[in-house]
């Protein structure tokens, strides 16, 4: 039924016959989650995809790869923080299954580049964020490249765990070979260096994501202005 009611654009109903299903005791399985994510993803229902995915991630429930990325590119052309998508899909988030704007596709043909890479991705997906963080210094000391995909991974991963230095190297490691990040990583590193109140990097975020041609929205630019008088003037002076 919910298949149905979804199929036929009624999203709501199909939402209330899930939290119905769950109020008596009967727990939608994977098979219907895909389907539910799927097709409110193809009408652009990215709000109903919230909801399922936030019930697959109490119940540890995980994507198909070509749902992911239908669900990936609803939330995109939305413009709205595919976040949660990549929390409840840490298996597809980070093995760079998405398509990927690199800046050297020689990288990817270089064998020891995949191999520190996958190294890195074993540390992310173990949370080793301390062994991650050494790794990634040592690449950047030796002047080595790492894509901008995987770097957005270890921003998220890092703020995630409240740990403003892995998130500040990945940030300083784009900086320093002109990548740019995904949104959700300079929101989600914004967010952390607020609550540690390092008002001066926030400006510094915030000034990377005007230079890069990333917008802020209407929230976030109430919460810069209200949170740091830095940000404010910096702003001001644009």
């Amino acid at each position: 039924m919910m298949e149905y009611l979804a199929g036929s654009g009624s999203f709501k109903e199909a939402l209330e016959i899930m939290n119905e299903m769950q109020e008596a005791g009967i727990k939608p399985d994977k098979a219907a989650c895909n389907i539910l994510v799927q097709k409110c993803s193809k009408a652009g229902k990215t709000s109903a995809v919230m909801q399922v995915l936030r019930y697959m991630k109490e119940n540890s429930i995980v994507l198909r790869r070509p749902v992911y990325m239908e669900a990936l590119e609803a939330f995109r052309s939305s413009g709205e923080s595919e976040h949660l998508l990549r929390e409840v899909n840490p298996h597809l988030a980070l093995k760079g299954v998405e398509e990927e704007s690199l800046d050297s596709e020689a990288a990817f043909n270089d064998p020891l580049y995949l191999m520190d890479r996958g190294i890195m991705l074993i540390f992310l997906g173990r949370r080793n964020l301390v062994a991650l963080e050494h790794l990634l210094a040592e690449m950047l000391n030796k002047g080595l490249w790492v894509d901008s995909e995987l770097l957005s991974a270890i921003v998220l991963a890092n703020c995630e765990n409240s740990r403003p230095s892995g998130a500040l190297l990945a940030f300083d490691y784009s900086l320093e070979v002109g990548l740019k990040l995904e949104r959700s990583a300079y929101l989600s590193f914004i967010g952390l260096l607020i609550r540690a109140k390092s008002y001066t990097m926030v400006t510094n975020v915030v000034e990377q994501m005007i230079h890069i041609g990333i917008g802020f929205g209407t929230y976030l630019l109430f919460l810069l202005i209200y949170t740091s008088w830095d940000v404010l003037d910096f702003l001001i002076l644009l």
